[in-house]
């Protein structure tokens, strides 16, 4: 599609500033995260909520289970983590606020981790913050989303135009260099180059060496990411993935437009690509992705509406969009084409610090944290692998359980490498001001719980839980609904897919997000947006090329039949029962958790140290998480 070239030609901006043209601001970078709820701050300002039960108990008690459970829906590892990468599109909350403020959890004396290596407390950051707010009811504190809630393709290029900027090659419309995917210099052009310009990606520990870093007093290099527009990116190598693939269409239909506009200059050229691969996104989130997540669909598109907010709600951020949590699996498959079997990709893997190395068949998710490039460095064939694996394998099951990979063995700063998700989730909630399950399910229509009865429940929620999971949440919440949390309340509900409340949340904040955007592909005002999105296999060279026909992977398998990448969990290519879903004994063993301890009456760096070198040493800690 080719513009009038008298036409004057907008391009969407990377801090979202202008997409409303009445309110400029709206939806731009570093904006309050929307309060669809009334805040329930424990000062009604901006004290954290306090309740009785304790995060990690609660945790223990109600999401605890047997893992390798399959998805009843037949969903994929490949709906779920693409889920994970459309998340981190629209919302990043997780900065710690200046100063720092603390808000721990409390480790009971029978949780694991008091007992090696007898910590107190599992330290949390609260988040940061809109300095003008915080000062009254009236004005209470509201947090912050530091990136754009549109989907505007800054997990590709960023959400300023200076980072975009380092991932451009400013001669031909593409991402450098020269029409190349960003080339690194030993894996070749499918991959992103390293961060040598040191972009300030986050930069957690990885799950080994944590001692050395200690006595570095730092985490491992930021340059050994690579080079991508979502900050995050690098988090695990399921992530990553995509990360990769969105590269490579952005170059590829630059490739295109260049070989059929060969007037363009190599501006425009990157421009109208980056219009392509954002229509392209956008038509496959809610067309493709969305569906399948939530087994249901929006209202068909009207029109573009400037009066509604995009802005991500606190329900979502704190608890709605944490579903995805239950689908993760302890690892995925490395698989290879027309293969029969899973157990024939072993790899070596570096063994976790306090354990000795060893082949596995599977890509561990706890002990692939911040170590994502390193898969691909042993073996870029292990891409095309890895989208094979996360088409064709389950993800656990949509129930309350969560893996260990997740609760109690996520990714932590220094002073404490492992921790719980579960329990972050429940504190992050608080730290944000949420109020309490019936309040929420009140405000979204839903019917209110008199008790946690399991007549009672079962007949509100529509949900069966189990017995004695139900009579662990009435001993945590002392049998009252409204001091329930809304990360565990919701996460109950869960039956094929999100249950009431979060189904409501989630389809709320996407249809804003779809409604509000001036740039969306279907607004009648970006017709060749229209024309990309669902013309996307028009050049035919991407698919002799490199396989991806549009946006995904649908040749890597030979299949002779369409096939659904997100929902179709099948055994038709022959593949063992095994390779479905993933076995733990197949699987490296968890990185153990670390503490940050310093030792007085060792040298550092040829000094005693002395109080205030101990005290900057555990700054440097801290501040080693983000």
């Amino acid at each position: 599609c080719n513009p009038p070239a008298d036409r004057h030609v907008e391009y969407e901006g990377y801090d979202g500033w202008y997409n409303n043209l009445a309110k400029p601001s709206q939806g731009a970078v570093d904006t309050p995260l929307l309060r669809l709820l009334p805040p329930a701050y424990e000062d009604g300002v901006y004290q954290p909520v306090r309740r009785k039960a304790n995060p990690l108990e609660v945790s223990e008690k109600l999401m605890r289970g047997q893992n390798g459970k399959m998805s009843k829906g037949g969903r994929t590892a490949f709906l779920l983590y693409f889920g994970q990468q459309v998340v981190e599109e629209i919302l990043d909350a997780q900065g710690p606020g200046c100063p720092p403020e603390y808000f721990n959890i409390d480790i009971k004396s029978d949780h694991d981790f008091a007992r090696s290596p007898r910590l107190k407390v599992m330290p949390l950051l609260r988040t940061r913050y809109d300095m003008t707010t915080g000062f009254s009811p009236n004005n209470p504190r509201q947090q912050l989303n530091e990136i754009t809630p549109y989907l505007d393709g800054g997990l590709v290029y960023g959400t300023s135009k200076g980072w975009a900027d380092a991932l451009r090659s400013f001669s031909n419309g593409s991402l450098a260099p020269d029409g190349l995917l960003a080339w690194h210099d030993e894996l070749g052009e499918g991959f992103p180059a390293e961060n040598t310009q040191r972009l300030p990606m986050a930069n957690p520990p990885p799950p080994t060496n944590h001692s050395s870093y200690v006595r570095q007093q730092e985490t491992a290099k930021v340059d050994r990411f690579f080079k991508l527009g979502n900050p995050r990116g690098n988090e695990n190598p399921f992530l990553l993935t995509f990360g990769i693939v969105w590269f490579r269409w952005h170059n590829h239909v630059a490739k295109y437009l260049r070989s059929v506009h060969r007037g363009w200059s190599g501006e425009r050229v990157f421009n109208e690509a980056r219009k392509w691969v954002i229509a392209t996104y956008q038509a496959v989130v809610f067309y493709d992705w969305l569906p399948r997540y939530m087994h249901t669909s929006l209202p068909k598109y009207q029109a573009y509406r400037p009066t509604v907010d995009p802005q991500v709600s606190h329900i979502f951020q704190s608890a709605a969009m944490r579903f995805g949590h239950t689908l993760v699996t302890s690892g995925v498959y490395l698989r290879t084409r027309n293969e029969q079997g899973c157990i024939s990709l072993p790899y070596e893997l570096t063994a976790p610090e306090g354990s000795s190395q060893r082949r596995v068949v599977g890509v561990r998710t706890c002990n692939s944290f911040w170590r994502s490039p390193e898969l691909f460095t042993r073996d870029p064939a292990h891409f095309e692998r890895l989208l094979m694996g996360l088409s064709s394998q389950s993800t656990e099951q949509e129930d309350n359980v969560i893996v260990d990979d997740l609760r109690g063995r996520v990714f932590g700063p220094l002073e404490f490498s492992r921790r719980d998700l579960m329990a972050i989730n429940i504190q992050r909630g608080r730290d944000h001001g949420l109020p309490d399950y019936n309040t929420a399910r009140r405000h979204f229509g839903l019917a209110t719980l008199d008790s946690l009865d399991t007549e009672e429940y079962k007949r509100k929620t529509g949900t069966h839980v189990e017995d004695q999971v139900l009579s662990s949440l009435r001993s945590l919440y002392d049998n009252d609904p409204s001091k329930v949390d809304i990360w565990p309340g919701g996460l109950l509900e869960t039956r094929n897919g999100p249950g009431q409340l979060f189904s409501k949340v989630i389809l709320d904040q996407f249809e804003r997000i779809r409604d509000a955007d001036r740039f969306w592909f279907e607004n009648n005002n970006n017709e060749c947006q229209m024309a990309a999105a669902t013309q996307c296999e028009a050049p035919p060279a991407l698919a002799e090329e490199w396989g991806i026909p549009c946006w995904a992977v649908t040749v890597l398998l030979q299949d002779n039949e369409p096939y659904d990448h997100f929902t179709r969990v099948r055994n038709s290519d022959g593949a063992q029962p095994q390779c479905l879903k993933l076995q733990h004994p197949l699987l490296s063993v968890c990185a153990s958790l670390y503490p940050c301890t310093f030792n007085l009456s060792t040298p550092i760096a040829g000094k005693q140290p002395s109080r205030g070198m101990l005290s900057s040493l555990v700054s440097e800690c801290r501040r080693s998480y983000h």
